[in-house]
């Protein structure tokens, strides 16, 4: 599936109503739904984590969700090491990114 960056304010909850969207209604519980959040920064640890849950194909249903963010607050690392899995994402695997500010996001990422 193609990443998606919602933007702007109310983007946490366009995204995590997209997810529920892709999941068939069911939410944060669901067992094929991963959030990565971070009040502060998001480091490469957490983006590690996700690269490698999203290795697994789905145990229910046909999709993955994966809700990231905010993305302006990636530290660089963790963005260059998010970039190869957002330009070969697997089929099975919406990636949700949400930035409130979005121009804060790195170009990189933004573009993908």
């Amino acid at each position: 599936m193609i990443p998606e960056l919602h933007c702007g304010a109310g983007a946490r909850l366009s995204a995590r109503l997209r997810a529920q969207e892709l999941l068939g209604g069911l939410g944060p519980a669901h067992p094929d739904f991963l959030a990565l959040e971070g009040e502060r920064s998001l480091g490469i640890d957490r983006v590690r984590e996700l690269v490698l849950w999203a290795r697994y194909a789905p145990l229910r249903g046909t999709v993955r969700v994966a809700l990231l963010g905010p993305a302006e607050r990636l530290t660089p690392e963790a963005a260059n090491a998010l970039l190869k899995l957002l330009e070969e994402v697997p089929a099975y695997l919406a990636v949700l990114l949400f930035a409130e500010a979005p121009d804060r996001v790195l170009p990189t990422v933004r573009s993908r």
